[in-house]
């Protein structure tokens, strides 16, 4: 019972959503809908088309964006907390999900609000034996973490502090899968590893890079471990040993092209294995023919700067 309208988007960044949130508005507003109800801050901003043909709006506010460190300045800052203007004054009903928020729309705009925190199943406590088996955990033997790898999330604080503490806890940090937990608009790094299996210098220089990998702190980074061999029961058992990689940090993306159409010994300049390089997440090259120690070196640097 559920229709689905497309609407027409500039996919280019800083564009995309604007032009997808007004042409989704547009639509709402000149169809025989009842109800329009849109959610966040930035597409609030359009809520003045439906309102202004007669449709009833509904607006939920997940947070305040205009706070989060990748808006909170320049026009991006300036469209969201325009977007919550907005709201306030063309929405019928606003929803929020928490009481802070809840009381920023009444200290600031003395604007009534719906509280309806976020909906979780009751847990059902359980004997941690997966725990233990996968994680070597015990139950009340550990700190967790469970969230997006975002500025605001301060991830980076919890990781220092934790540094600091004297403590026979272990802390586990826990993220959606398949990367789902790096921000894609927060800037990241990506690694390309070739290696192969009957290569003496890979087979010292893998173990060293899944070590280095498994403590690194700093910007995600993607890692793209490209198998240049042709044995795919070589390249499962090699991933085997980056499938012991668990930083939340490190995005690990496993790549066999046994038949090299990707044509990556001309695109990388892969004459030899192994071969590291490091760009940034627009693929400008800050490393070429790197070695765990100078890549260390390297990610040290730019963590600093």
């Amino acid at each position: 019972g559920v229709s689905i309208r497309y609407v027409p988007t500039i996919e280019r960044k800083g564009v995309a959503a604007v032009t997808s949130s007004f042409f989704a508005a547009l639509c709402c507003a000149f169809r025989r809908f009842d109800v329009v109800h849109i959610h966040a801050e930035g597409p609030a901003f359009f809520s003045f088309l439906p309102r202004l043909m007669g449709k009833r709006v509904i607006c939920t506010i997940h947070g305040l964006d205009w706070q989060r460190e990748k808006w909170n300045a320049g026009f991006a800052s300036k469209f969201i907390r325009m977007g919550e203007w907005c709201a306030v004054h063309f929405a019928h009903e606003i929803i929020v999900l928490s009481r802070g928020v809840q009381d920023y729309f009444m200290e600031t705009y003395g604007r009534k609000t719906v509280w309806i925190p976020n909906g979780v199943n009751r847990p059902e406590k359980a004997a941690p034996e997966e725990i233990r088996q996968q994680f070597g955990l015990n139950g009340e033997d550990y700190i967790l973490f469970l969230g997006r790898i975002v500025p605001e999330k301060g991830l980076r604080y919890l990781v220092e502090a934790f540094r600091q503490v004297k403590t026979d806890k272990k802390l586990v940090i826990t993220i959606p899968e398949c990367g789902e937990g790096v921000d894609e608009a927060s800037p990241f790094l990506q690694l390309f590893y070739f290696y192969t299996s009957n290569c003496s210098s890979c087979r010292a220089t893998t173990p060293l890079l899944a070590e280095l990998l498994q403590r690194y702190s700093g910007i995600p980074i993607k890692i793209y471990a490209i198998f240049t061999g042709s044995n795919r029961s070589e390249w499962m058992s090699e991933c085997a040993k980056f499938s012991l990689i668990k930083n939340p940090l490190v995005e690990r993306i496993d790549l066999w092209d046994p038949k090299v159409e990707s044509n990556f010994p001309l695109l990388y300049g892969v004459i030899s294995t192994p071969q590291m390089l490091l760009t940034t997440d627009k693929g400008i090259i800050v490393g070429r023919r790197l070695t765990p120690k100078s890549l260390e070196q390297l990610l040290e640097a730019i963590n600093e700067n």
